[in-house]
């Protein structure tokens, strides 16, 4: 009778087992959005932080399963980059630029949150939004919109002018329209809220390579 008892408890014990499944948080668009942006700190070939100075770094959006985009600028010479607070090395196995100042990391990593990339004209007086500086005190939501194109002498290029708070270590954030979508990265600012950067340029091949979410308009 003991022994059935037991037999009984453990067929149960083991089906209930079978049918429990775990729970995944399932995320609002903005708390996607929110959890695709990351702090990248900038190490040498050295693995130690490169001459932009102790706790320099930058910002970036994860935009595929493996893969992080973030400005050129922000490139040091390593395969290696620290997420957010991590104390072990994201190993970057690829990187593809566009020649616009900005680039696609492949990494040896997965994300859970990541949005799609979409390069297309912008309209004047869009609306935009981007987080900066993620796991520091200046990780705030900041929104504005696109004003329009500039040509910059000093630079020799048109850029993107957008009206939008901009502080040190943004470079490389994803500047996301009202539907989630990264137009746009952060590359320059000034002290009036304007904010400049260069149109994504990514080639069809390039995003394939990485396998990033995207739409080219």
């Amino acid at each position: 009778m003991i022994k059935f008892l037991l037999t009984i408890l453990l067929s149960l014990s083991l089906s209930c087992g079978h049918t429990s499944t775990p729970v995944r948080e399932v995320k609002s668009p903005i708390q996607t959005q929110h959890a695709s942006t990351h702090r990248i700190h900038i190490v040498s070939s050295l693995n130690t932080i490169d001459e932009l100075g102790a706790g320099a770094h930058c910002s970036s959006t994860a935009v595929g399963q493996h893969v992080l985009l973030t400005a050129m600028h922000c490139v040091a010479n390593s395969n290696l980059i620290y997420l957010d607070k991590d104390t072990e090395p994201t190993i970057i196995l690829a990187e593809l630029p566009d020649g616009n100042d900005h680039v696609l990391y492949i990494v040896k990593r997965d994300f859970q949150n990541f949005v799609p990339l979409v390069q297309r004209k912008l309209k004047p007086q869009e609306p935009v939004h981007f987080w900066g500086n993620p796991g520091k005190s200046r990780d705030v939501y900041r929104d504005g919109f696109y004003a329009k194109l500039r040509y910059v002498d000093s630079f020799n290029y048109t850029f993107q002018l957008f009206t939008l708070p901009v502080y040190r270590g943004d470079s490389g954030a994803g500047i996301m329209d009202a539907e989630g979508n990264v137009v746009a990265v952060v590359s320059l600012a000034n002290e009036s809220a304007e904010e400049l950067s260069l149109p994504l340029a990514f080639s069809q091949k390039q995003l394939v390579a990485a396998g990033v979410t995207y739409v080219v308009q």
